[in-house]
């Protein structure tokens, strides 16, 4: 009895040295047998070179990203999520555009000041879609948390899971007309290991004092109609976190293990090919679809046990991917597809 108290009590502490242990063993078994494909329910459309020469630098104008979501949506995507913050208002909106460009008459200003501003069409074509915005938490605190923006329902099962959950004291989200169209919310934290590696992706968060999913589990719990989260969690820390239909199951501090396949640059459309029309419907048809970059100058890489380099944006797209068939299969249950 002495002996499983004293396992226990490791195992709770997960002194550095059991930690390396373990990080390196699921190196190698990564490196044997990275994860095979069996299907491929997940799309990331990519904000790469070609898209940045034909459409101009980032960011956008947001009327094109309408543009894309109201293509993405047309095609037949199940769920649509950003890897991309919207922190601020459009720079090109009408409005800031009269009261920016010099030798404008008043009736030029005039009737720039009355036309939507790019963020209300995007908000728009967000309505028509189901859109999960990407927010990032922060180690110190940008602004006072608007408690009117909409959050994602959690339901806790067990002991209480956010003293376990990996923490921001900030929280930095979409303009508000945004965050008020968005069917969903999810953080875009990839947390790397000491080492700089990727091997472990958070599902639950604690920022700013709120509870939020990640934004591939938020896209899961999108696509599958689900309006709550259930966490569960005992004295040790959380166990699982699920939507209706299926559970993750997560180390203590609500992080799954991610069994990485290679990289894929069959999953990658470019977003310049979406918004020319250019894309077959049976690309994107009963697909989570996740919007992104792979462009060097926007800076986005990640290292995983199997692979030097990868965009961010796959990183998100192998943990739902991960999950998606069965997502895809309980949204198509519910008849959210349609």
């Amino acid at each position: 009895m002495g002996l499983l108290i004293g396992f226990a009590a490791l195992r709770v502490a997960d002194p550095a040295p059991i930690e390396e242990f373990r990080v390196r063993t699921f190196d190698t078994f990564q490196v044997i047998d990275p994860r095979v494909k069996t299907a491929k329910p997940v799309r990331i459309v990519n904000i790469d070179e070609n898209s940045l020469a034909k459409f101009g630098q980032w960011p956008w104008p947001r009327t094109r990203v309408a543009d894309l979501i109201a293509n993405l949506t047309r095609l037949g995507a199940v769920a649509i999520a950003f890897d991309i913050m919207f922190a601020e208002p459009d720079r090109l909106n009408p409005a800031a555009a009269a009261d920016t460009i010099r030798n404008l008459d008043d009736e030029t200003r005039t009737k720039l000041r009355a036309l939507p501003s790019n963020d209300d069409v995007l908000a728009e074509a967000m309505r028509q879609s189901r859109v999960v915005l990407g927010e990032t938490g922060l180690p110190y605190i940008v602004a006072e948390l608007d408690k009117d923006l909409p959050l994602t329902g959690l339901a806790m099962l067990g002991e209480d899971p956010q003293r376990f959950m990996l923490t921001f004291s900030g929280l930095l989200r979409s303009t508000p007309v945004l965050e008020a169209a968005a069917a969903g919310r999810g953080l875009l934290t990839i947390r790397t290991e000491r080492d700089g590696i990727v091997r472990r992706v958070p599902v639950i968060m604690q920022a700013q004092g709120v509870t939020m999913p990640s934004l591939s589990f938020e896209m899961l719990r999108v696509a599958t109609g689900t309006d709550t989260i259930f966490i569960k969690s005992n004295e040790a820390g959380i166990t699982s976190v699920a939507v209706k239909g299926f559970a993750v199951p997560t180390d203590r501090n609500g992080q799954l293990w991610v069994h990485f396949a290679h990289y894929d640059p069959s999953i990658y459309v470019s977003a310049a090919d979406v918004l020319d029309g250019k894309v077959e419907p049976d690309t994107i048809a009963g697909k989570l679809v996740l919007i992104g970059t792979s462009a060097a100058g926007l800076l986005d890489v990640k290292t995983t046990p199997i692979s030097p380099v990868m965009p961010g944006v796959e990183i998100h797209a192998q943990v739902a991917g991960s999950r998606a068939d069965r997502a895809v299969a309980v949204a198509a249950a519910l008849g959210s597809l349609a």
